[in-house]
């Protein structure tokens, strides 16, 4: 599902945006941020794993921190906290530079509270770093 997610991430990407895009072949970030977005929403956990960097992943959750979590440890993390109704959205994506590139996105995290109409809003920030031709997910931070 997230190959096809990002396909039509990618089409809808407008051609002349450059700034975060860095090669022709890679996907831009706004674009696989758009997609992490989406399956946060959903609280697609197994989508996340997908693009989680192979060689380590941070996890800050609400103050308990991994700092050097395995993939399937944090895909286990993300499926505990995904499962909640939710919705998410992509507020910021930026470049960070570097070598390897690096760059993030922040989420808007809207999940509902148990016994209260009004939702609780969270801030997930998603770190990306470019491994070889592809972004993947290196940290992820969720705060209230």
């Amino acid at each position: 599902m997230i190959l096809r997610t990002l396909a039509l991430a990618l089409a809808l990407a407008s051609p002349g945006d450059t700034r975060a895009q860095t090669a022709p072949q890679q996907a831009p970030i706004a674009a696989v941020a758009a997609v992490g977005g989406g399956s946060w929403s959903t609280g697609d956990a197994d989508d996340i794993a997908q693009v989680l960097s192979p060689a380590e992943v941070a996890i800050h959750l609400f103050g308990e921190s991994h700092p050097a979590a395995g993939v399937r440890q944090a895909r286990a993390a993300l499926a505990e906290l995904l499962g909640r109704d939710g919705s998410a959205r992509v507020v910021r994506v930026e470049m960070l530079g570097g070598a390897p590139q690096r760059g993030f996105a922040e989420l808007s995290w809207e999940v509902s509270a148990p016994g209260s109409p009004e939702g609780l809003r969270n801030v997930v920030f998603l770190g990306f770093v470019l491994e070889g031709d592809s972004w993947k997910i290196a940290e992820i931070r969720v705060f209230r």
